[in-house]
């Protein structure tokens, strides 16, 4: 390990979208302009150039609420495929620090260093040599910060965006993170924000103070794991699988063997609805879904198909699910269980922050209403009501 203690890498694009588009065409620097879908009324910033930022022009802000606040604002649909191409490219220069790198979408990489000091000294002198070199091959400018774990060196990023280097040696985490606005705690959402800033909560070290009873009632049911977050406390390791390798799944058993369509139906739903959160958790979206059938003869049968739309919200999972149920129930027998696997999986262009306050549609809203719900409560606290209609 580093002899600070601090092996942990965050490298952070900010406003990504708009960031890979500048690198596209440079002639975009100095003007405002916002990464957006345009055409509908309540279309949001997905993300917005620096020019733009300092006209007060914030990522999920409404797009009309933006050109009345910058009339000349410029709109860019997001190219998912330049920033596809941009992640890889990025995964690609960090893979040659270290083999633990962990690819998020959103230009958002973190490295595990441990191990690598005889080859690269200290973790802070890769951290600058990358940046640099990102700098260079990708005309990028990138947040990088060093730390003990994760979760402090992402405050870190967030702390000295747009760009720039930082260093948190082990030891000194409750010390950096006593100062910082509550904004930059990862997990708080704005409700949270709003709430605590009502209290007259706004560093992240006043939320750290609190203790278990006083953290649950301010914060509800994750209270005291945010609260543990502002103490900088983080065990999440460096997931070293690229996000085109990962795979979301569930199972559902039936109490007793079936063979009615409206009760396999059901367990589909309810499938769908497991994957779908799972992939919205991690701002993601699924190509390719496969459909398992146990039967009662204890054999099993699979039907995968691939959909040209990135599939990532309840309804288009279920409509795609149950296009395919027919091909993968290829025997009369009865079903004992289901399960479905999504793969092929893609970052998905978010137009503002899972369960922030704004949303594009009224569905859309809705079903963030209901991850929120099902986050806290439990998966299926609320569900389809046909989801419900197997034994």
């Amino acid at each position: 390990m580093d002899k600070e203690g601090a092996s942990i890498i965050h490298v952070n694009i900010t406003d990504f979208f708009a960031s890979v588009a500048i690198a596209e065409d440079r002639s975009l620097q100095e003007k405002a302009f916002v990464i957006a879908y345009e055409g509908d009324g309540r279309s949001v910033v997905i993300s917005s150039s620096a020019c733009a930022r300092r006209e007060g022009i914030e990522k999920g802000m409404y797009l009309s609420t933006a050109f009345r606040m910058v009339p000349h604002l410029q709109v860019i649909p997001p190219d998912e495929r330049a920033s596809f191409v941009m992640q890889r490219s990025l995964y690609e220069i960090a893979s040659g620090y270290t083999p633990a790198v962990e690819n998020s979408p959103g230009g958002h990489l973190y490295l595990d260093m441990d191990g690598t000091s005889r080859l690269f000294g200290p973790a802070i002198d890769s951290a600058v040599l990358m940046s640099r070199t990102i700098c260079e091959r990708l005309s990028l400018q990138p947040a990088v910060a060093v730390a003990s774990n994760k979760l402090v060196a992402k405050i870190a990023t967030r702390a000295i965006r747009p760009s720039g280097i930082t260093h948190i040696p082990k030891g000194e985490e409750k010390d950096f993170l006593f100062s910082q606005d509550i904004s930059l705690l990862p997990g708080l959402s704005y409700a949270n924000r709003r709430l605590l800033r009502v209290a007259g909560i706004r560093k992240i070290g006043t939320v750290a103070d609190l203790d278990d009873q006083q953290a649950e009632a301010l914060l509800g049911k994750n209270g005291i794991a945010l609260r543990n977050s502002a103490r900088g406390e983080d065990l999440t390791p460096v997931n070293t699988r690229r996000f085109e390798e990962r795979s979301v799944s569930t199972r559902i058993d039936f109490n007793r063997g079936s063979q009615r369509l409206d009760t396999i139906e059901a367990a589909l739903i309810r499938g769908a609805e497991d994957i779908g959160l799972q992939l919205r958790k991690e701002s993601m979206g699924c190509h390719a879904l496969a459909i398992t059938i146990y039967w009662a003869d204890r054999k099993v049968t699979t039907y995968t198909g691939r959909s040209k739309e990135l599939l990532v919200w309840d309804d288009q999972l279920i409509q795609t699910l149950k296009g395919w149920l027919d091909k993968a129930l290829s025997r009369r027998l009865h079903v004992i269980a289901v399960a479905l696997k999504g793969t092929q999986l893609r970052p998905y262009i978010e137009e503002t922050e899972l369960f922030e306050e704004f949303s594009v549609t009224k569905t859309r809203q809705i079903q963030k209403s209901v991850d929120l719900l099902r986050l806290r409560f439990g998966n299926h606290l609320v569900t389809r009501a046909t989801a419900l209609h197997h034994g």
